[in-house]
This record gives C-alpha cells, sequence and structure tokens, in this order.
C-alpha cells in the first residue's frame, strides 16, 4: 500500500516538474501565450486580421495574461497542473473508502499524455477539471435542491465552454442533466 503512495507521490512530483518547464509547444507559442503578450503591448484587445490564430482565442488566455503580467510564462502550465488535482478531488467524493480512492489517482495521475497536458499553456486540463467539478456537484444534489449548488455549477460548465470552444456540446449536455434534475426534483416535491 506504501508503494502505490510513493508511486502516486512521485507521478504527482513529475508532473509539477514538468509544468514548471519553459513552454515549447507551438501552440503556446503562437497564440495562448502570443495573444496575451499582444494584450499587454498594445493595452486591450486590438483587432488583428491578418493572424488567423488571434481570432480564435477564448476566456482561458486570461489565465495566460495574468501569468504574463506577473513575470512568469509557466503559470497556465501550473493551472493546467492543478487540474489533476481538482478532477481527482471532484471525483474521489464518489469512491468507497480509501482504497478506491488511491485506485482513482492511479487511473488521473498515471495517464501518459498528462505529461504534455501539464507542460503547455493550451486551457485543457484546467476547463476540464472545472466542467467535471460542476458535473459532481449536480449528481451529488440528491435529495434537497440547492439554488446556490446549481448556479455554481452551470457558472463552472460556462466558464469551461467559454475557455475551449470544443466543450460545447459536453457543457451542454451536461447543463441540460442539470435543468433535467431540476424538472425531476420539482415534480417530486410539488405533488
Amino acid at each position: 500500500d506504501k508503494s502505490i503512495l510513493f508511486l502516486i507521490g512521485t507521478i504527482l512530483l513529475f508532473l509539477f516538474l514538468s509544468s514548471l518547464g519553459p513552454p515549447t509547444d507551438a501552440d503556446s507559442l503562437d497564440y495562448h501565450l502570443g495573444v496575451p503578450l499582444a494584450w499587454i503591448r498594445h493595452g486591450g484587445f486590438v483587432p488583428s486580421l491578418d493572424w488567423l490564430h488571434y481570432r480564435l482565442v477564448g476566456i482561458g488566455e486570461s489565465i495566460n495574461l495574468f501569468g504574463l503580467i506577473c513575470g512568469t510564462d509557466i503559470f497556465g502550465q501550473l493551472i493546467q497542473y492543478s487540474g489533476l488535482l481538482i478532477i481527482w478531488h471532484s471525483l474521489s467524493k464518489f469512491a468507497n473508502g480509501p482504497n478506491q480512492r488511491i485506485l482513482l489517482a492511479l487511473l488521473i495521475f498515471s495517464v501518459p499524455l498528462n505529461v504534455w497536458l501539464v507542460s503547455t499553456q493550451k486551457p485543457l486540463l484546467f476547463p476540464s477539471a472545472i466542467m467535471i467539478s460542476g458535473f459532481c456537484i449536480y449528481i451529488q444534489q440528491k435529495s434537497s435542491f440547492n439554488l446556490f449548488y446549481y448556479t455554481v455549477a452551470t457558472l463552472f460548465i460556462i466558464y469551461s465552454i467559454a475557455c475551449k470552444y470544443s466543450f460545447i456540446i459536453p457543457g451542454s449536455i451536461m447543463i441540460l442533466f442539470g435543468l433535467w434534475k431540476i424538472k425531476i426534483y420539482n415534480l417530486y416535491h410539488h405533488y
């Protein structure tokens, strides 16, 4: 059991160290860091019709903008790394006991794609984590309806969609699921 915990800790350490490396992938250098840098140079958003990827940015680049303002180009990578921890924390609430939590940690942290995801500025891992967290909030609402939790969960999912437009379909499905749960709750408790 301690060897598995040591393995998980080692994986997390190496992923963290990977997130501290300089951004080297083309997407990060072109527009995930290039667009926030252009915003800083121009004092805000200035249309640039000759730069194709400039027109494809989302709200996820604001994380990189904050990092550049603070003087670092790896802040987005650290946020992506935190997405792994958020995913594990959100899903581990459904685990029955410590053994399932450890197994879940192995399943989440040992995915080889994580090495690339934590070393890029591309807003994929953190928005995915926020979306999963919002969906888990929907699922956890069982016997009582709490408008605050549903609002927070919906805002999480909307934020994820705004970060990456490819999250529109899964995000919409999750929001429809939340609305369905509200409808079922209202039908069940109205009569």
